[in-house]
Parts: C-alpha cells; structure tokens; sequence
C-alpha cells in the first residue's frame, strides 16, 4: 500500500487481494476513508472481507481499468460484504 494521504490508501496491481484486505482493515481501524484501486489487474486469492458495520469505508477502482481477477475456488465470493453495508463500493 503507498502512502496514505487524506484518509486515501492506494493500493498497487502487484499487491493483490492481500493489499486489498490490509488497506480495508487500515482504513476501518482509522475510523474510515477510501481504498483506491489503481488502473490494472489485482489477482485475488483469497476472499475479501468487508471490515465490520460502521467502518465508513469505500473502495474505488478506475472503472473497467481496475480488475479484481479471482483464483478463489468453491462457493464462496470474492468479496464479502455482508459484514456492513454503510461504507460502499463505486
């Protein structure tokens, strides 16, 4: 994750769903702000777990240009955000 700056972590390709994961829960530790995916394909292994209700946190890819491209295998999602529904996705 680069540096964050305004309650915004952006997080690079090469980082993954692991990135993912990490600059949520940074975020929701924080009290909020914003995930912001770069233009590029984040492979993502595992299953992203939304951080609990009342996070205030969003994540934001670049429209197409951001790809979350999943190696997660069986019935589950690749994000899950049953766990709170008052941050977002755009």
């Amino acid at each position: 994750m680069l540096e964050t700056l305004n309650n915004i972590r952006v997080v690079m390709p090469s980082e993954g769903g692991a990135g993912i994961q990490s600059a949520l829960t940074s975020a929701a530790t924080a009290g909020g702000g914003t995930v912001q995916l770069i233009p590029g394909t984040y492979t993502v292994s595992s299953q992203i777990v939304w951080p609990a209700t009342g996070s205030k946190v969003w994540l934001r890819g670049v429209g197409a240009a951001s790809i979350m491209d999943s190696t997660v295998t069986g019935n589950i999602y690749m994000l899950d955000v049953t766990a709170s529904l008052s941050g977002g996705l755009s």
